[in-house]
């Protein structure tokens, strides 16, 4: 490959910038990223209004996906698969086709969500260019071959919606018996050195975001 090939390559660490900077001149959008929250959605709205078509692919892995924001996307019509094979599905790609018949292709390590378009530290590369030029040619195949039309990418169906939310159903917190939380900040706290002095390796679970603080608070 050779930048010559390319009509510009941007890089970028805040992608919605960019992504506002393109919104006259795109006509659909392919997007596949590991997850998707509701504020990632409201990001891309007025991207969403304009475009002709926009297809998602996306995962339920360790329930980071958002219902709301599955939901928000199948009411705009948009098309939605979820890679259901394996725990490890991970990209971050980002395709926008041009009104003039070029192609933009963002890779890098924003997902659809506020932190991973606006508000963290990402690194997202852009080439622009006709979409038979590498690395254009090769994202917009990986994107149909590897992931929209892979055998581990399913519809996203209501029926699948209901099914992902029920799983993912958080019950209320229940407030932690006075009488454990001082059992629990003693254990913390008679532990904490041997935690911290590396003679041996411990792996602790924190189901509370109490003891979370308090595993802060003493060092860990």
């Amino acid at each position: 490959m050779t930048s010559s090939n390319l009509d510009k390559i941007h890089f970028s660490c805040r992608l919605i910038e960019y992504i506002r900077s393109l919104v006259d001149d795109v006509v659909s959008v392919d997007i596949g990223v590991a997850y998707v929250k509701r504020s990632g959605v409201e990001l891309l709205k007025e991207l969403l209004d304009k475009i002709e078509s926009c297809r998602v692919v996306t995962s339920l892995s360790f329930n980071l996906t958002e219902p709301e924001a599955l939901e928000a996307l199948l009411n705009r019509r948009i098309r939605v698969k979820i890679y259901k094979e394996k725990n490890d599905f991970h990209p971050k790609v980002y395709i926008f086709k041009l009104r003039d018949g070029r192609a933009i292709v963002c890779v890098g390590s924003s997902n659809l969500s506020k932190g991973g378009l606006r508000d963290n530290v990402e690194a997202n590369i852009c080439f622009m260019g006709k979409p038979n030029v590498s690395p254009i040619k090769e994202v917009l195949e990986f994107f149909e071959d590897i992931l929209w039309n892979s055998l581990a990418s399913v519809d996203l169906t209501k029926e699948l919606l209901e099914e992902y939310k029920r799983a993912r159903y958080i019950p209320p917190k229940l407030a932690t018996p006075k009488s454990l939380q001082v059992r629990i900040e003693s254990i913390l706290r008679n532990n904490v050195k041997c935690f911290i002095s590396g003679e041996r390796r411990y792996w602790l679970l924190i189901t509370d975001r109490d003891n979370f603080e308090k595993c802060l608070e003493y060092g860990l």
